[in-house]
């Protein structure tokens, strides 16, 4: 069934500080919506999120965020 195909699989979490490269953070069913990250205090950080599905890779969705403490 076509549908079936464009349905999402997985979610591929990643994040980087402005001095680090990407790392993954999670790789996970669609099933699971949330996650934490152990981040330091007055840091800045970059998060993208990635859908699958058994066509490939979609588009990522980017946020940055700044944690102060």
């Amino acid at each position: 069934m076509e549908t079936d195909k464009l349905r999402r699989r997985h979610y591929i979490v990643e994040y980087k500080t402005v001095k680090a490269e990407w790392s993954s953070a999670a790789t996970a069913t669609v099933k699971k919506t949330g996650y934490s990250l152990q981040v330091k205090k007055s840091e800045s950080y970059t998060v993208r999120v990635t859908a699958m599905n058994k066509l490939g890779v979609g588009e990522p969705v980017v946020i940055a965020v700044k944690f102060t403490g």
